[in-house]
């Protein structure tokens, strides 16, 4: 008798647990029971959410060498996340207590992210079509791969300066890569944003957005001039959620490329590029402008690009 009321009183326990978070706005921390240790998550709920309401789901993940409190303070105190988020559950999970505290180590770390989905599915009113899952540094990366194998989860990806290891890592070399299914973007949109001075990671997310507008993938890629490796001002992560949410009308992602002749003739260089339509209506116009030999060029380009289709453009 006396076990059968331990086990009573410990379900009882975890009930109460549940209902004092249920409905709960603002910012506060709880914990989910995972890989046999209770793991922070640090939420933050927008104080327009009502239960009547479907909300939108955003699940973030923090950098290496962070944890999930010191993450969402940030995006709430100094960047003000809930003011470019209505009616939103922010939900930010912590990576453990392994020593590189990345979402993909150890193995199965990455699981978290189911649980954080049942654990704001069981506690608010969440719009299942609306959940966008975003990372910082290692969390970008993660929330990367985890994006693509999962991609039926989520209505986007938002990742701010994903700390991509190496172009092997980029490129799938096995051994030294994550290994992404770049196929598997299809429509999902995916925003990302980089700084111009984090030069640690220019070559590598350069070579990312390349290999995701190569896969026909739905991407805003925003080239920040001026921004370290930190997440920007508001007013810009503002923009890459409206990317996912929003319906975009006319909007072209850019594959950059260089094709040359064998021997190298500065006058028969041909710069091109893949331009692929991921707004809604067709484009019958684009205005390129880039830089050759620290001069500034222009090309216009007319034809009929239409939704979700690409066209190689030749910069005369």
């Amino acid at each position: 008798m006396k076990i059968r009321l331990s086990l009573i009183l410990i379900v009882i326990a975890g009930l109460c647990s549940q209902i004092l978070n249920a409905g709960q706005l603002g910012s506060f921390d709880s914990n989910i029971f995972f890989n046999v240790e209770n793991i922070t998550i640090s939420c933050y709920v927008t104080q327009d959410y009502v239960e009547d309401v479907p909300a939108n789901l955003v699940i973030g993940l923090h950098g290496a060498g962070d944890n999930s409190a010191n993450y969402r303070n940030a995006l709430i105190q100094y960047l003000l996340w809930n003011e470019i988020l209505p009616n939103t559950v922010m939900i930010f999970p912590d990576a453990g207590d392994d020593q590189s505290r990345d979402f993909y180590a150890p193995e199965g770390d990455e699981l978290i992210i189911d649980s954080v989905i049942a654990w704001a599915k069981q506690n608010y009113n969440i719009d299942e079509s609306k959940i966008i899952l975003q990372g910082f540094s290692l969390g970008g990366r993660s929330a990367l791969k985890y994006g693509l194998d999962n991609k039926e989860l989520f209505a986007g990806l938002v990742l701010h300066t994903p700390a991509m290891q190496s172009p092997y890592d980029v490129q799938n070399t096995p051994d030294f890569s994550l290994i992404f299914d770049y196929a598997a973007c299809g429509n999902m949109p995916i925003s990302i944003v980089h700084g111009t001075e984090d030069y640690g990671f220019l070559k590598t997310v350069a070579l990312l957005a390349d290999s995701l507008v190569a896969h026909n993938a739905k991407l805003m890629y925003l080239l920040m001039p001026g921004l370290t490796h930190s997440v920007p001002p508001n007013s810009v992560s503002e923009g890459l959620f409206k990317f996912i949410t929003e319906p975009i009308d006319k909007a072209v992602s850019i594959l950059h490329k260089l094709s040359s002749p064998a021997i190298v003739d500065e006058n028969k260089i041909k710069l091109t590029c893949i331009a692929r339509n991921i707004g809604n209506t067709a484009i019958t116009s684009m205005s390129f402008q880039y830089e050759l030999n620290g001069e500034i060029q222009t090309f216009d380009w007319t034809g009929n690009l239409t939704n979700e289709n690409n066209v190689d453009v030749e910069l005369e």
